[in-house]
Formats: C-alpha cells, structure tokens, sequence
C-alpha cells in the first residue's frame, strides 16, 4: 500500500501566534531543519508533497529549487499562514493567488494541491473550496475529520473522496476508537503517541485497503533550537513537547512503509 507523505514548509514561528510584520525578527531555522528531512528522504529514497508556504518561497527560492531537485511534490500551503475561517472570500482567494504565483514562478510547474494553515477549512468556510476549483487545484488536505479546539470537523470521512470529479480531499489520518477519531499521524500527535501507536494506526488503515496519509514540519526535527522570543507560555509547549523523539519515529516510518507524494497516492486513486 503506498500512503501519503507530507510536509508543511513553514518556520518555526508561523501558526504559533507570532503575526507577520514580526517574522522578520525572528530566527530563520527553515533551512536547517528542511535540509534535515530531504536527507532522511533520500536515504530511505522517499518522496514527499511539501506544501509551500508563499512567503517562504519569496525568502528562500533556493530551497524550494532544491526541493524540486530531490523530485518532491511542491503544493501550496497559502501565502501568509493565515487561517481560512478568519478570512472573506476575497481575502483568501489573493492569499491563495499570491501563493501559487510566486512559488510557480520558481518551480516552472503547475500546482496541484493545497492544505489550509492550520487544517481551517470548515463547514463555515465551505466556500473556500470552489475558489480552489477556480484555479484548477485538483486535490485538498485541509479538512481534519477530529474535534480540537484549533481545527476539526468531526463528522468529516476518514478517507480519501472525492468532493466533486474536479477536486479530491485528502483528510490527514486519524482511527476510531470508541466512535471518535483520534488523531495520530502528525504534528503534536505524532510526537505525544509512542512509535507502536503510529504503527498501529497505519496498518489498521492499510488493512482497509486505504492510504494512510502522515504529515511533519521541519521544526519537529529542531530538537536543538529553543524558541524563547514572542512565543506564549502555550505555543512553547505546544512547539517543543516531545520534540526529540521525532526524528527516531520518522526514520521509522520511512524504514516501515511505503510512502508517496499526495499527487501520486490520488493517480492511484483515480484508476480505480
């Protein structure tokens, strides 16, 4: 079964209520940490989608060209990180825009797919999901069939489907335990959950004849890095809780499974 594999390629204090017009200020630690994950990707000879946040593909178009070198999928993750539902349509549809324009401009390709900052597409901002249609992106992975305080919409399916025959969701995996979905397979949660619940999670989805799909940022490889400026007490937590022990489970997973990019997992798809 070949599952999905993803990054979102952001710094360490995009999401974590640090705004814009202070990222400037901060410590840039995106290429350290990115050139961490293509390396454990060209060693176990994976590939991934990295959904690309705009303005780090403006700051660092010499690490989005490297990206492409390894042969990785490249999607937008928007342009300024900002949540769907905190936006009009006019607002996201420029923020979207914008972020495929520039990060086309240096990969010379069409974008495919893309994943909402913080999963932020919701019931309420259903809407947002026939301006992606309008600019012919073929598959989202912005919906997370969960309930947290940040992000969810827990009735949502599990699996990939098609939301229409011109665009796909690629919700990110969760199981059902005790009949609620329970994430597990990125962010914080794969860095709460020891490796055998991962592991478990995945072959309980592949033996439904289903891809799994898993998602990391670099900064979860940044165990070294202390984030000590503008941060709240939360986002601290939040950003550094079990951050060492990531590495030993992606190097696992990579070891384990078999993984893709999102394009190629929705080739499969397609053909059945």
């Amino acid at each position: 079964m070949l599952n999905a594999l993803s990054v979102d390629l952001e710094d360490w204090y995009m999401g974590l209520g640090v705004p814009p017009h202070k990222w400037n200020l901060c410590e840039d630690r995106i290429v350290k940490s990115t050139g961490k994950i293509l390396d454990l990707l060209r060693g176990f000879d994976v590939k991934a989608t990295f959904f690309v946040l705009g303005w780090i593909a403006e700051q660092y178009p010499e690490l989005i060209l490297a990206i492409k070198k390894e042969n990785h999928e490249i999607a937008s993750h928007g342009y300024l990180h900002k949540c769907v539902f905190n936006q009009s349509a006019q607002e996201f549809e420029f923020d979207l825009k914008k972020s495929i324009s520039c990060i086309s401009k240096i990969t010379g390709e069409k974008i495919l797919g893309y994943r909402a900052p913080c999963w932020s597409i919701r019931k309420k901002s259903f809407w947002a999901l026939d301006i992606l249609k309008r600019y012919d992106i073929k598959y989202d992975s912005s919906i997370y069939p969960v309930k947290f305080p940040f992000f969810g919409l827990p009735g949502d399916k599990r699996y990939p489907y098609l939301i229409n025959k011109n665009l796909m969701e690629f919700p990110p995996s969760v199981i059902k335990i005790l009949g609620k979905n329970i994430p597990f397979a990125g962010g914080i949660f794969l860095r709460m959950f020891p490796y055998w619940v991962v592991h478990k999670g995945i072959k309980l989805i592949n033996k439904k004849k289903q891809p799994a799909l898993i998602h990391i940022h670099p900064r979860e490889l940044d165990e070294n890095f202390s984030p000590v400026k503008y941060l709240s007490f939360k986002w601290k937590v939040f950003q550094t809780i079990r951050i060492g022990k990531t590495e030993d489970k992606f190097r696992l997973l990579l070891k384990n499974f078999r993984f893709g990019p999102i394009k190629d997992v929705f080739s499969k798809f397609c053909e059945k």
